[in-house]
């Protein structure tokens, strides 16, 4: 375990570096780093009946790093990552990753795709997008965001309405009032 982590620490604080300095190859150090995925089993959290389990693996202040195990055929709400920004790997399986139109009104789904294990997503600034295992096999992605994240706002299309949650609240509606910071109704095209 302690290898593990210690292996993690030096990737992020080589990925933490370059985003100060030279943000495209955030990208290529996560893409080249040779992620032992058997290594992170046991930091794997259950979904517990949510679309993923999530366990914070970092977090300085400055960056940090979830790990999400999804559940099968799951999808999460769409949603923003505040004032973040990030990267995604796909550890193990495929992810659907839906992009969606960012208004007032009820969110779009502008275009979905089928992203292959191995691949790195950037999920830039104020973009609502979804993720989904639209498989009956594993889904295992490590997340990255600048900062961390803090005021994600997620969308409840059917109910046509949208809340900023608390930072340990994942993207679906949040459970908690603790979890729900703000919440408005969204207008209906």
């Amino acid at each position: 375990m302690k290898d593990t982590l210690d292996d993690l620490l030096t990737l992020i604080q080589e990925v933490s570096h370059l985003y100060t300095s030279n943000k495209r190859k955030v990208k290529e150090v996560i893409d080249a780093y040779p992620f032992d995925l058997a290594s992170l089993d046991e930091f794997l959290e259950d979904p517990k009946g949510m679309p993923y389990g999530r366990r914070l693996l970092y977090n300085d202040g400055e960056v940090e790093v979830i790990l999400m195990n999804w559940d099968i055929n799951s999808k999460c709400l769409p949603h923003d990552h505040g004032e973040s920004e990030g990267w995604v790997k796909i550890l193990k399986g495929c992810a659907s990753h839906g992009y969606y139109s960012n208004t007032n009104i009820v969110p779009k789904l502008t275009n979905e795709e089928l992203i292959n294990e191995g691949a790195v997503i950037f999920a830039p600034k104020n973009l609502v997008h979804h993720m989904a295992n639209k498989m009956e096999n594993s889904l295992v992605t490590l997340h990255f965001y600048f900062p961390p994240i803090s005021n994600m706002e997620v969308f409840d299309i059917d109910a046509a309405r949208a809340a900023i949650v608390s930072s340990d609240c994942g993207a679906w509606w949040p459970e908690s009032r603790e979890q729900l910071f703000k919440s408005r109704s969204l207008k209906c095209e």
